[in-house]
């Protein structure tokens, strides 16, 4: 990120000179066009990744790009960046977990633009063979009854955008507990009924195309 900064200012002072050759002296503001082809879902730790990626601009300005790891928590690690070239290969150097690769350009007339990857697992291969296979699931409300708090303890079986939700019997959504990408694995939400009604509700878990509930009950 520090290089395309750098790169931005260096090149900021050329943009006098494009305006000064374009045709009748006017600033080329066309977007650099920029694509990033989908990584495999889950990555191995020091496998090698061939990046495939396009920048073109239909205007008179030089591109410059970068190529950025972003992870869960938005932290980034430059991986490449160049002018010209259109290949990358990545030796995947990074601590597992979920991200997903973000390409910036902009041009010699400052105009930018960037696009980005699927949400993708680098997997370090360490799982033990007698790990009990993940499945995707509601395990546990406990206590249930509860009085006004409870823990949902539910597991995802793949990296995947997920949203868990309580409903009432009349199908309304109460509480939205988590929403987002979620790495695969067990997690735990808690859940405060403290300003709901005594009664009978549902715990839905959606994750791609799959969906499970689980019956709670709030008594006061």
């Amino acid at each position: 990120m520090r290089l395309l900064v750098l790169a931005f200012f260096l090149c900021a002072a050329s943009v006098y000179a494009e305006y000064a050759d374009s045709a009748m002296g006017v600033l080329d503001t066309s977007l650099p066009q920029v694509a990033l082809a989908d990584l495999p879902p889950v990555v191995q730790l020091m496998s090698v990744q061939q990046i495939e990626y396009s920048v073109s601009d239909e205007g008179n300005g030089q591109e410059y790009y970068t190529l950025t790891l972003v992870s869960q928590s938005g932290a980034e690690q430059e991986l490449y960046n160049s002018q010209g070239r259109m290949e990358f290969a990545w030796l995947v150097e990074a601590e597992p977990g979920t991200y997903h690769l973000k390409l910036e350009c902009f041009d010699s007339f400052l105009n930018y633009s960037f696009a980005e990857s699927n949400p993708f697992r680098i997997s370090d291969g360490t799982a033990s063979a007698f790990e009990t296979p993940l499945t995707f699931e509601i395990s546990s409300v406990h206590p249930n009854p509860f009085n006004p708090t409870t823990s949902i303890e539910y597991s995802l079986d793949q990296t995947c955008e997920c949203t868990l939700q309580v409903y009432n019997v009349q199908g309304q959504v109460v509480r939205t507990l988590y929403t987002g990408l979620q790495d695969a694995g067990v997690h735990v939400a808690e859940l405060n009924g403290e300003s709901l009604s005594s009664g009978l509700y549902f715990v839905q878990l959606k994750g791609g195309l799959k969906v499970t509930n689980q019956k709670i009950t709030l008594i006061k």
